[in-house]
């Protein structure tokens, strides 16, 4: 099963995505679902219920929370449960809500806690190497249809070191990006219990399903993330 995981709408300040064509779209490409969320916002929560049940695709609704150290892609197993950032977390700090508080909480809602984009640059605090200091994750976004090659490939190498599983998501601004990168389920399922019970399990796969990205700087990044790997295997352990 292929889901694009996480897609903003227009409640968040830098998407133009309507949520109805969104879903015609991904069904037009392919996908067999398409997940919702908006930056500490519930806003589209009814509006992504009652499209729900005519929808050609499983629709699911999860919520992306600011944190002091970079995002959590949350989901609930109740999608039209979904709590604001506020109800779970309470007022949002300036910094941001502390990441291991809201890892905590999630987990207490029996939700799945997903590091998004750790090591995306545009964020203002982005969650770099602190990764790997945390506990409760249930999957790390390495596959983003908005970033770099290399911004993915550390990505990629922070999951592999936490022997977490991989997901992909467009993170699409507008609809002519989603789908760009998505998330392979092992199992056809409609219900968002099942997706975060996936998740849980590890039952996931992140998978490009268009052209990736070329920024400026890729070659360079490329060429010294894999000189450190070369030189940290140099005397290490057999």
């Amino acid at each position: 099963m292929l889901i694009d995981l996480c897609v903003p709408t227009r409640h968040s300040s830098d998407s133009s995505v309507d949520p109805a064509e969104a879903i015609r779209i991904a069904h037009e490409r392919g996908l067999d679902g398409i997940a919702f969320a908006d930056v500490d916002t519930i806003a589209a929560r009814e509006e992504i219920r009652a499209l729900r049940a005519e929808a050609p695709i499983a629709v699911f609704f999860g919520v992306r929370v600011s944190t002091d150290h970079g995002e959590l892609l949350c989901f609930f197993r109740d999608p039209d449960a979904t709590p604001s950032p506020e109800e779970l977390f309470g007022p949002r700090p300036d910094a941001g809500w502390p990441v291991r508080t809201v890892l905590a909480r999630v987990r207490d809602a029996r939700g799945a806690a997903i590091a998004a984009r750790p090591y995306d640059r545009e964020l203002d605090r982005p969650m770099g190497d602190s990764v790997f200091t945390l506990e409760g994750l249930a999957a790390v976004e390495a596959l983003s249809g908005r970033l770099s090659e290399a911004a993915n490939e550390q990505a990629i190498v922070a999951a592999s070191h936490l022997e977490l599983p991989c997901v992909g998501a467009s993170g699409a601004r507008t609809v002519d990006e989603i789908g760009r990168a998505a998330t392979l389920f092992r199992d056809e399922f409609a219900g968002q219990r099942s997706l975060v019970e996936a998740l849980e399990a590890g039952h996931v796969w992140a998978v490009w399903l268009g052209t990736p990205p070329n920024f400026p700087g890729d070659q360079a990044a490329r060429r010294e993330l894999r000189s450190r790997r070369l030189r940290g295997r140099r005397g290490g352990r057999r």
